[in-house]
This record gives structure tokens, sequence and C-alpha cells, in this order.
């Protein structure tokens, strides 16, 4: 399918790609009316992605939205040699979150997990399934600042995501 259209190389930087975006697009969720409202927004800004020791600069841009008045609704999106990959998450007020990654348009994934926080730190803890064997990713962002997010991220296949974004 889309994933496995070209060489292994490419398939893996696609897949490489899509964890990126599922660590960025699930790692916001409801905590606090305080840093609710400090996330509510457009976010812009390079992500890096690393698998198998090569690296691969995206950008990428994420705008969150108050979702089912309890909770948020993360859709993040990244354009990379020619695809376009947009993940949405929702985030309910009991922990867990959902959502889907599209690459060109066509579902890719599926997203569930958890998520936790405090006043800083967002973490969340998911499972990705879809065109590729399923895979466990873990992510943190950090409110550096009202205008200033820090995302890590990791997969259970090794991959590692590090980036910034701003608040426009």
């Amino acid at each position: 399918m889309l994933l496995n259209a070209g060489a292994g190389s490419r398939s893996r930087h696609m897949k490489t790609i899509l964890i990126a975006a599922l660590g960025l697009a699930s790692s916001i969720h409801f905590v606090a009316a305080d840093v609710t409202s400090k996330l509510i927004g457009t976010w812009s800004g390079k992500v890096t992605a690393t698998s198998n020791g090569q690296a691969v600069v995206q950008n990428t841009t994420t705008v969150y939205k108050r979702y089912e008045k309890t909770g948020l609704i993360a859709v993040t999106t990244i354009k990379f040699s020619g695809q376009k990959i947009v993940g949405t998450s929702r985030y309910h007020k009991n922990g867990k979150v959902e959502g889907e990654m599209k690459v060109n348009g066509n579902v890719a994934a599926f997203i569930t997990g958890r998520w936790s926080a405090n006043n800083t730190t967002l973490s969340t803890s998911a499972t990705a399934e879809g065109l590729f064997e399923p895979f466990k990713s873990t992510s943190k962002i950090t409110l550096v600042s009202k205008k200033q997010l820090k995302i890590i991220g990791s997969t259970s296949t090794g991959e590692r995501s590090v980036g910034s974004l701003k608040k426009k």
C-alpha cells in the first residue's frame, strides 16, 4: 500500500514521519482550564525524526481546539517529500485519547491510548495500528513559555522525535 510503495528506505522514512506525527498529535490533552487555554491556537515549527541513524526534519503545524466542552482536539499537519500527513487526536476528560493518521487523505493508522499531565508537562502513551505493524508511542510536551512547546517522543520500534513549536 502507500507505506510500502517505495524502496525499503522510503517505507521506513514514511513510518518515521507517521510516528513523529503520532507523537506530536497525541501529546496534547485536557488538563485544566489554565493549561488548556494556553494551548488553544496554532503552533508551528520543526520536528526532527530519527530512525536507524537517519534524521528527517519536518515542518509541522498543529491546531488545538476545545472538544466537546471537556476535552481538546489536536490536528497536526506535516508536509514531507510530496506527502501530506494529517493526524487528528481527540482527548477525553476520562484520560482516553483516540484518533487517526491520514497520508494524502487516506487513513494509514488508528490511535488509542491514555494521557496524564501536570501544570507544564503533558504525557501520552498510545498504540497505533494500520498499514504497518502495531507500535507503541510515548511522548511528552513541555510548555516552555506561553509561546513555545518542547516535544520529545519515542516508539517501541526505536524511532525518536524531538522538536520545538512556537505559537502563532
